[in-house]
């Protein structure tokens, strides 16, 4: 079974027809079976926003919106929030609650940026995808289908500390401004290995290490993350014991020690550093392999 799903906002009106085929082109070429493509639509209050531009664009006194915030203002109405709600995902709903009981089931988006963004609905859009198990596969090839992260990642070089260069990486992804898609990642990854009972104890890791470094503050600014573009978390296998790992590099140098609630989860953690760089690193617990393991770890 697989979804198609797109935001219209998102897509000009000539890219959706194109952007349909290729979901059915997908699907085919790896076999998913039946599905069906679904398009989130624009909320009212944009397509009314867009409307009111437009009559303003064709219109030499370009009075409508003018007219409109005057009659808010009357009113109390804040027309900006009115206008700049977060964006809706009823559809995206509707598809995770038709594949919470279905194995196997594939969600296809055109890019990252379709799942992300959402408002309040994001972090529970994010664990409604990671309890069902849903292998997500981006039309922009961020996330190919089948294959992995096969790039090593940078090891600190004079540490008792250090990992084997052996580990497997198994996926990367950059924190940036959306952690939720990171989570979305290692999600599809453990689907994609047959490992559906591994996904919620992995994204209770990847939210306990984000959460972790997000509030703590950096020694020399009043912000973290000073780039958050260059945060990078991994899900490792152990060279050695082949456990899992999940590994969180940070561009800054953190003395500080590994916060209760990872060390509560994880069978092992390890912080060390390489000049700038900060790696933290959580070994998942024997008991965590086990089917319906909740995220309790160690006690």
């Amino acid at each position: 079974m697989w979804f198609g799903y797109a935001r219209t906002e998102l897509l000009p009106i000539n890219v959706r027809r194109v952007v349909q085929q290729a979901f059915r082109e997908y699907a085919a070429r790896y076999e998913f079976g039946e599905g069906e493509v679904l398009f989130e639509p624009i909320a009212p209050e944009l397509l009314l926003r867009e409307m009111v531009a437009e009559i303003d664009r064709d219109s030499s006194v370009a009075t409508v919106l003018p007219r409109l915030r005057q009659t808010a203002q009357q009113w109390g109405i804040d027309l900006d929030r009115v206008f700049d709600t977060p964006r809706r995902a009823d559809v995206l709903w509707y598809i995770l609650e038709s594949v919470e009981d279905t194995a196997g089931a594939q969600l296809i988006v055109p890019s990252r940026e379709h799942l992300t963004n959402l408002g309040p609905s994001e972090r529970a859009a994010v664990a409604q995808l990671t309890r069902a198990a849903v292998e997500v596969h981006y039309l922009d090839g961020t996330s190919a289908h089948g294959t992995s992260a096969e790039a090593e990642p940078p090891r600190p070089a004079e540490s008792t500390d250090a990992p084997s260069a052996d580990d497997q990486v198994l996926v990367e992804s950059r924190i940036g401004s959306i952690p939720a898609v990171a989570q979305l990642d290692a999600a599809a990854e453990l689907s994609r290995l047959g490992r559906p009972e591994l996904i919620e104890y992995v994204d209770a890791i990847y939210v306990a290490l984000i959460d972790d470094a997000a509030t703590t503050p950096a020694a020399d600014v009043l912000e973290f993350p000073p780039d958050a573009g260059r945060a990078v978390i991994r899900l490792l296998t152990a060279a050695v014991t082949g456990r899992l790992i999940v590994e969180l590099e940070e561009p800054r140098h953190r003395a500080d020690a590994v916060a209760a609630a990872l060390i509560t989860l994880c069978e092992n953690t390890q912080r060390f550093t390489d000049g700038s760089r900060t790696f933290t690193r959580c070994t998942l617990p024997d008991g965590a392999y086990s089917p319906g393991a909740e995220s309790g770890g160690r006690g």
